[in-house]
């Protein structure tokens, strides 16, 4: 994967074939001046990997406590921050925004090189993207990240794509019996979807996704074998990608803020390069529907 193979490709085309997409600029706004310094002095609460906004019902978490006035503001920039990407990715990819779901804006205000977490919880090692904080549905993570540390770069490292990591893995991440829930859970999950209404990871695709998630930190192949590419992320930049379908890891960074996008595989350019199809060919014959 690399940024120049195909960037004379849409943009849409690009991130479906499995690219990684860098502005060297961020192209929408940013905090600056007293708004960045602000949320650079920002700190955990000493148990949170982040501070967390959920756009969507404007419930924010993971902060230290302060007082009313300062959290206000916090979650009034984290909102601007959305506001701006979001109608920026209506301009660039208007068929991914007229369907897709607000997932979780968080805030990464921690050196990542060296950070001291459960294998199963950090993000440095290589892993495919699961969400525990809403049900997918068999939506793809279009994800938007930036460097807002006006100093320090960020690194990350990819690897190989979801397919052929399906392909490799095999039954070793099948259960057995796994398929759709009953029709009450799956009325109960679409009506969810259709009002905007988060839902827990308790589909057998997302539990599929949450057990590959896992199993790729843990698998001597991808974390030490597979072919990767490294990336050096400058200040102000942001870069994007879909991050079910990218393996990728945090390898040093400061203050970057990202924005997850839940794009249902309808309106990719070519569905089949989407995560549920992924899972779809992987489950062929294992089940009798795609367990949405």
């Amino acid at each position: 994967m690399t940024q120049t193979a195909t960037s004379a490709l849409p943009l849409d085309e690009r991130l479906e074939r499995g690219e990684l997409v860098v502005f060297e600029r961020c192209p929408f706004a940013l905090p600056a001046g007293e708004d960045l310094r602000f949320l650079l002095a920002r700190e955990l609460d000493g148990v949170s990997k982040s501070i967390t906004l959920f756009p969507a019902s404007g419930l924010m978490g993971g902060h230290r406590p302060e007082s009313r006035a300062e959290v206000a503001r916090l979650k009034g920039l984290l909102a601007e921050f959305n506001r701006e990407a979001t109608a920026w990715l209506a301009r660039a990819l208007p068929r991914y925004h007229a369907a897709m779901r607000l997932g979780p804006l968080r805030f990464r205000n921690v050196e990542e090189r060296g950070r001291n977490y459960d294998p199963r919880l950090t993000g440095a090692l290589l892993h495919v993207d699961a969400n525990s904080d809403q049900a997918a549905l068999g939506d793809s993570f279009l994800r938007v990240f930036v460097n807002i540390n006006p100093e320090q770069v960020r690194e990350w490292v990819t690897s190989e794509q979801l397919p052929a990591l399906l392909d490799r893995w095999g039954d070793r991440v099948r259960e057995p019996g796994e398929g759709a829930p009953a029709m009450p859970t799956r009325l109960r999950l679409r009506l969810g979807r259709a009002l905007g209404i988060g839902l827990p990871a308790e589909t057998s695709y997302d539990r599929l996704m949450m057990r590959l998630h896992f199993f790729g930190k843990t698998d001597p192949y991808l974390q030490e074998q597979a072919p990767k590419t490294r990336w050096v992320f400058q200040p102000g930049s942001a870069w994007l990608v879909f991050s079910d379908i990218v393996s990728h890891a945090v390898v040093s960074g400061r203050y970057a803020i990202d924005q997850t996008y839940l794009t249902p595989a309808e309106s990719f350019r070519d569905i089949e390069r989407s995560a549920r199809a992924a899972i779809e060919r992987f489950w062929a014959g294992k089940t009798a529907t795609l367990p949405i």
